[in-house]
């Protein structure tokens, strides 16, 4: 490399993704720790040229610890959650507006759909990335451009790789998927310092895109953090039932389009048993019981979310909502799953909590299912339905 001073010309250094060695051996620390010294000769050669450098920008998913790696590099000033540079890594909406207006318009004409409705879903699925409190939300570039492109609405940036580093720290952790719907509130040093030997999932999933920004409190200095757009949040929760920490048997009778069929029919008792082969094709093993409830119940609300993509789909909150109400043209169910309880005690729950009341003016006919979950054989083992 023939690098000048800075008197004359100079370099520019851009390291991109330099956390992807370390992240692609996070469970095997004798190479992880091989990389890290790789990477703290790498860059204490790179200070060591600091006369011959005008400008040094290092990207990556993750922060690792400044002293291990960065420990040379002194200078070093994180933007990630400055404001001036917000935008500087996605679309806002007035640049699609103004400099792809005809790619939009002939998107909408591909798709048999009003200009309108073509921005609508492109933000629905692509827009909603902020990083600041302040600063515009912005499209994935990625996936916006290839969705103009191929006139297609599909979920080009989550398909085009999950780490699974990603899905198993989700399992280490035992945390509720529920939460990554409904939010989280975290100040601006949770979200910024991440490393990757913690089990903190929270920075992890904002760092990596699968959380962003969602609102600000100015009062306690407090970000709400939660999934994105429509690509982000159903390619997450489909992903997530095969690639949980033991995979689901893809021939274990289970499928999201037999279970809206099943929904469709008003078949109840087919919605059940599809959803006990799902339970029943995860081989649990011995001495995880408490890890492998939690994950039950993250699949089952993956499943009831996932059909919120073409049903209409409540999922169980404090207000004492049942634990699922889907409804479609002529069916409204109300699910209450117990576990190690009776299927009885579920659907008299239902009742007792008048679960039903809102929607019997509805003209639909309301199905009222009752289920118990069996910690001791792991699957959903009786049912009731009214």
């Amino acid at each position: 490399m023939n690098l000048k001073k800075k008197t004359g010309r100079s370099a520019v250094v851009l390291v991109d993704e330099y956390d992807k060695p370390l992240l692609s051996n996070i469970s095997d620390r004798k190479m992880e720790e091989k990389n890290r010294r790789t990477f703290r000769s790498f860059f204490s050669t790179l200070k060591d040229a600091d006369d011959y450098t005008h400008f040094v920008f290092i990207t990556g998913v993750t922060k690792f610890s400044k002293v291990s790696i960065f420990s040379d590099l002194n200078q070093l000033k994180d933007i990630s959650l400055l404001p001036k540079y917000a935008d500087i890594c996605g679309i806002t909406s007035e640049e699609l507006v103004n400099d792809l207006n005809g790619s939009v318009e002939d998107m909408a004409e591909a798709s048999d759909m009003t200009i309108d409705e073509t921005y609508n879903k492109l933000a629905a699925m692509y827009d909603g990335y902020h990083f600041s409190f302040k600063g515009p939300g912005v499209y994935n570039p990625f996936s916006l451009f290839n969705a103009l492109s191929d006139q297609l609405f599909k979920r080009y940036w989550f398909e085009s790789g999950t780490p699974a580093y990603i899905f198993e720290k989700l399992s280490e952790s035992g945390a509720l998927v529920q939460e990554f719907n409904d939010g989280f509130e975290v100040n601006d040093a949770r979200i910024s310092n991440y490393m990757a030997d913690e089990n903190d999932l929270v920075p992890l999933y904002y760092q990596s895109g699968y959380l962003t920004i969602k609102g600000y409190d100015d009062v306690f200095n407090t970000y709400k953090l939660a999934f994105p757009n429509d690509e982000v949040k159903y390619g997450f929760l489909e992903a997530l039932l095969p690639k949980t920490r033991r995979s689901v048997s893809s021939d274990n009778g289970f499928s999201i389009q037999a279970l809206l069929k099943y929904l469709h029919d008003g078949d109840a008792d087919s919605v059940m048993k599809a959803l006990k082969a799902l339970l029943s094709g995860i081989p649990y093993h011995e001495g995880r019981a408490p890890e492998d409830e939690q994950e039950w119940r993250n699949i089952i609300y993956a499943v009831f979310a996932i059909l919120g993509q073409y049903v209409r789909a409540e999922i169980h909150s404090a207000n004492g909502r049942s634990d699922c109400i889907v409804e479609n043209r002529d069916y409204i169910y109300i699910f209450e799953l117990k576990e190690d309880k009776t299927a009885d005690e579920a659907l008299q729950q239902i009742d007792d909590n008048n679960y039903a009341g809102p929607y019997m003016m509805s003209g639909k006919k309301i199905i009222k299912i009752g289920a118990s979950f069996s910690g001791k054989e792991r699957t959903l083992s009786s049912w009731k339905i009214a």
